[in-house]
């Protein structure tokens, strides 16, 4: 068999990102199983005309063609790519990573390619993934497709995100995530402001890493709250210096309203690191079995600060995050090759 995939880029170790990871993860399954695989690449992260024409349209279609008819399936690996199934032959299948909603304040052209490409998905592809259960009821809530075309498949964290021994914990919180509205990065710095308002924990750091359009407004707010001194904005770290950061975090905040899988909740407790969320967000429950409930922002203060003073309950949240990644689903590979085979048998 050979399946070519289609998806975001691997851009190299710096600039590796959750969607690229993905994408890996599902190349390093086809040829676990022995299976060939044709990549093609695209770029959402393009700007101005003459690069989105180029990086978003020219290449990838050129590519589609060039690839021919040599492909029994075709997986998109990122619900965005979609926009190319007119140019694909043969059966396809889509992974979702998250249902975008009017109330994440997308760019506007961002969002209505999104919605275009996400409407092929569910009309012309022959199965659809999605990365969490709550992503797969929001897929048949939204477009009414039948329930057997899409499947929940759970993608276990990567292998290279793991305890590091030699790594001491540091008085660091973290929170990442694209600077963007949907992941709520002003709520952790209010957050982090409240908590290091108690002078037992003043010499705590936050670090937030990632990168988007609100990175300049986050900049101001930290001034405003009076953290900047305490605040540091960081990207492009590659997956081995992701691993380290987990192993020296004390804590991550992740303070996002919606996710479609949330990896970064099932990395740092692969890396020994608790990790806070809010009760009401909506976040998959395979993802925060493990993780501290909070009620609202007040709360999560309260159940850092527990967190940071009380070392046996520190422990036990640490080794249950440990304990519960290390048995998240082991099937994805073979789930992933019976999606393959299933739809190439069908006449």
């Amino acid at each position: 068999m050979m399946v070519r995939l289609v998806g975001m880029p691997n851009e190299g170790d710096r600039k590796t990102t959750g969607l690229a990871r993905y994408a890996n993860r599902v190349k390093s399954a086809t040829s676990r199983n022995k299976i060939g695989v044709i990549y093609v690449p695209f770029n959402t992260k393009v700007c101005g005309i003459t690069q989105t024409v180029r990086d978003l349209i020219i290449r990838p279609v050129h590519d589609l063609f060039k690839s021919g008819r040599n492909a029994d399936v075709t997986h998109i690996v990122y619900e965005f790519g979609a926009i190319y199934l007119p140019f694909i032959f043969g059966r396809s299948v889509v992974t979702f990573h998250h249902v975008v909603t009017k109330e994440e304040k997308n760019k506007t052209a961002w969002f209505f390619i999104w919605r275009v490409a996400a409407r092929m998905a569910v009309v012309r592809a022959d199965k659809i993934i999605a990365v969490s259960s709550q992503t797969r009821d929001e897929i048949l809530e939204k477009y009414q497709v039948p329930e057997d075309k899409v499947v929940a498949i759970l993608t276990p964290q990567s292998e290279e995100f793991r305890v590091l021994p030699e790594i001491r914990k540091e008085r660091w919180f973290g929170c990442m995530g694209t600077l963007e509205e949907r992941k709520n990065h002003a709520a952790a710095m209010r957050v982090f402001s409240g908590i290091i308002s108690d002078d037992r924990h003043s010499d705590f750091k936050l670090f937030i890493l990632g990168k988007g359009p609100l990175k300049d407004e986050l900049v101001k707010y930290a001034e405003e709250l009076g953290i900047s001194d305490r605040t540091e904005f960081i990207s492009g770290l590659s997956s081995e210096e992701m691993t380290e950061f987990y192993n020296r975090c004390f804590l991550m905040l992740n303070t996002s309203g919606h996710e479609g899988i949330g990896m970064v909740t099932l990395e740092a407790q692969a890396c020994g690191t608790p990790v806070l969320y809010f009760r009401e967000a909506r976040i998959p429950e395979e993802v925060t079995v493990a993780a501290v409930p909070c009620t609202d922002e007040d709360d999560m203060v309260i159940k850092a600060a527990e967190l940071v003073s009380d070392e046996m309950q520190y422990e036990d949240v640490r080794r249950k995050g440990i304990e519960y990644v290390s048995r998240l689903d082991e099937d994805f590979d073979s789930k992933l090759t019976d999606i393959y085979y299933s739809i190439c048998e069908r006449k």
